[in-house]
Parts: C-alpha cells; sequence; structure tokens
C-alpha cells in the first residue's frame, strides 16, 4: 500500500471530531466551550428565548446574592452555562458593561445638553441586546447607538457612537478604532447625511464575589 493510500486509510478509520454547537450561532465551532454568566431568572430567559433559539442553559447553580451581569442589578442570581464560541461569549460579556454606558451617556444629555439646548432630544438607536448570530449577518452596516433629534423640524441633526472601555480616555496615547468599526458609523453616517460622534464611556468593574457588576 502507498503512502497516500495509508494515510487516506487513516483518516477513514479515525474517529470523526464532534465539536459542540455554539447556541448563538446554531452550529457546531472548534472553539465552542462551556461558558459561566450569574443572571437574573428574567435575564436567564430574556437570552435563552432572544439569542439562544430556546435553548436552556445546560447547568443552573444555587442561588446567590449578587450582581445580574446582563442588567447589572443586585438580587438573587444564579451561574448558568451554556455552549458559546469564543466571539459569542465575548458580545454576551459587553452587554451588560454597554448598559451601564449608554445609561450615563443619555444621563449626560439629560443633565449637561439639554438644559442648554431643550429643542434637542437624543434617542436610543441601537440598544445593546444579544441577538441570534447568523454567518449570514451583513457586516458594516450597523446603525449608529444614538441619533439626536431636533424637534424645532423633527429631523435628525447627528448621531452618536458609543464605545466603551476600562480607561479613560485621558489615560490613552491613542484612541483608535478597527475598521469594521468605522465603516458601521460612514455608512449610517452617509445614509442619514449628518455627522456621527464617537464617545467613550470609561466603565469600570463592581466586585461582590463571585459575581460582578459595572
Amino acid at each position: 500500500m502507498s503512502l497516500v493510500a495509508r494515510r487516506r486509510a487513516a483518516r477513514e478509520n479515525s474517529p470523526r471530531i464532534t465539536y459542540p454547537t455554539c447556541v448563538r450561532h446554531l452550529e457546531p465551532r472548534k472553539d465552542v466551550r462551556l461558558r459561566h454568566f450569574f443572571l437574573c431568572d428574567a435575564c436567564a430567559t430574556k437570552w435563552t428565548t432572544e439569542a439562544f433559539a430556546g435553548n436552556q442553559p445546560l447547568y443552573e447553580g444555587e442561588a446567590v446574592n449578587g450582581y445580574c451581569q446582563l442588567c447589572n442589578v443586585r438580587q438573587s442570581v444564579k451561574l448558568r452555562t451554556w455552549f458559546l464560541c469564543d466571539i459569542c461569549d465575548r458580545v454576551a460579556r459587553s452587554i451588560g458593561r454597554n448598559h451601564v454606558a449608554e445609561r450615563a451617556i443619555l444621563d449626560f444629555w439629560r443633565d449637561r445638553v439639554q438644559t442648554r439646548y431643550p429643542h434637542l432630544v437624543i434617542e436610543q438607536n441601537d440598544p445593546s441586546a444579544l441577538r441570534p448570530r447568523r454567518n449570514t449577518d451583513a457586516t458594516g452596516e450597523g446603525p449608529l447607538d444614538f441619533l439626536v433629534r431636533d424637534t424645532r423640524s423633527a429631523a435628525v441633526v447627528l448621531g452618536i457612537e458609543n464605545k466603551t472601555g476600562r480607561s479613560a480616555i485621558s489615560d490613552m496615547s491613542a484612541f483608535q478604532l478597527d475598521v469594521s468599526d468605522c465603516d458601521s458609523i460612514l455608512h449610517h453616517v452617509r445614509e442619514l447625511a449628518v455627522p456621527a460622534y464617537v464617545i467613550h464611556a470609561q466603565v469600570l468593574e463592581l466586585w461582590e464575589p463571585p459575581t460582578q457588576g459595572y
């Protein structure tokens, strides 16, 4: 038997590797692992029904008092486990942090801007949420996070994109965005024919072991 034939036979006789299915992509992926989140009952149900196609957690721990990783409220939470790939795990863990940043931006606008320019009203255009992910999802076309409307004309006059991180912008030597982020912002700028501003919101962790909030 030739070397090529022996290798082919070895491949055919070797056990086929089956990777777990990411409950957000709904397909097996090599980087899928068990991922753990402390969530309240309402947020666990929200992810199960809205993002994970009805897939219940594979494991639920005992109730503890601490922060829910999604709604960021101190209450009774449980450790919930699903199979997620690296991308979906990273997105899921960013949602609670983004919620805090969104509230901070809305509060800043109400306290510092609307008092000076009462005719300018801010609207949440793309609230952070974990949605189902498919390989066919469009890229570079995501909507801006906030739109500002002039109530005198009802026209949108500018947009705001929220970027969140642990560091203060004053501590950064440079502020950089991925090409995909820039493409997404510019897509909506062209679509609406308005300028867009990028706001960096510094969000820090609040520790209440074994949970964390923001």
